[in-house]
């Protein structure tokens, strides 16, 4: 397992999965109302009752779900970290055959065509400067994805794939911020068909892939996307 969720919210009190498909769908209104307003007015200026009347829901149902909007920011934020426990270890064979469509296979896991989550990405931003704990959480975050990612570049080096005098620890703390924080280069999925986000999200891989990885293993790549 790559990362351990509850190591990040085992101090939370966060609301259980719902079972049922009604209660599941009023979550996602409640969720996708709430990235509507986050992403218009921010965090600070959102309130719960807003968010209720934008999913349709009462403001009973809203806080019989969740106490307040930072349980459900931090709700939603647990959802979309939740895919990163998927994550199998490092393949070293898979990187030896096609480093770049490696990147991309464990990219497209952590970063879905799902405009929700990429609408919370400034809410997530304004929140964390306002709460020191919660900016504690996504650093933790931030050191789970460097230490993946500077497996997958000592794998490279083992194998001579790296560009020569390549500084392996400032390399991947800088593509560890760079991947952290994909969601201010690739597009909003509510702006932009599947097609045109795919081809955005290739560009991004072989770009970090470029910056690693020598050309010969780049060229030849058979990077595959969703877009296929």
């Amino acid at each position: 397992m790559f990362f351990d969720l509850s190591t990040l919210f085992t101090d939370e009190e966060l609301p259980r999965q719902p079972q049922q498909q009604r209660s599941r769908a009023k979550q996602r209104a409640i969720f996708e109302a709430t990235a509507e307003l986050f992403a218009v007015q921010g965090y600070t200026q959102t309130n719960t009752n807003e968010i209720a009347a934008r999913a349709g829901v009462s403001i009973g149902t809203l806080y019989f779900n969740f106490k307040d909007k930072r349980q459900i920011l931090l709700a939603m934020l647990a959802s979309q970290v939740s895919r990163y426990a998927e994550l199998e270890p490092v393949d070293a064979a898979a990187i030896r055959k096609d480093p770049a469509s490696y990147f991309a296979e464990q990219l497209e896991l952590a970063f879905p065509y799902d405009w929700v989550f990429y609408s919370l990405a400034d809410a997530v931003r304004e929140f964390a400067a306002q709460d020191k704990v919660f900016r504690g959480k996504l650093l933790v975050l931030l050191g789970a994805v460097n230490e993946r990612v500077t497996e997958i570049i000592r794998v490279g080096e083992s194998e001579q794939m790296l560009h020569g005098d390549l500084d392996i620890e400032a390399t991947a703390a800088t593509l560890s911020a760079l991947i952290f924080n994909l969601y201010g280069v690739l597009p909003n999925p509510a702006d932009v068909n599947e097609e045109f986000y795919w081809r955005r999200f290739s560009v991004a891989v072989r770009m970090i892939c470029g910056a690693i990885f020598r050309d010969e293993f780049i060229n030849g790549s058979s990077l595959k996307t969703n877009l296929e």
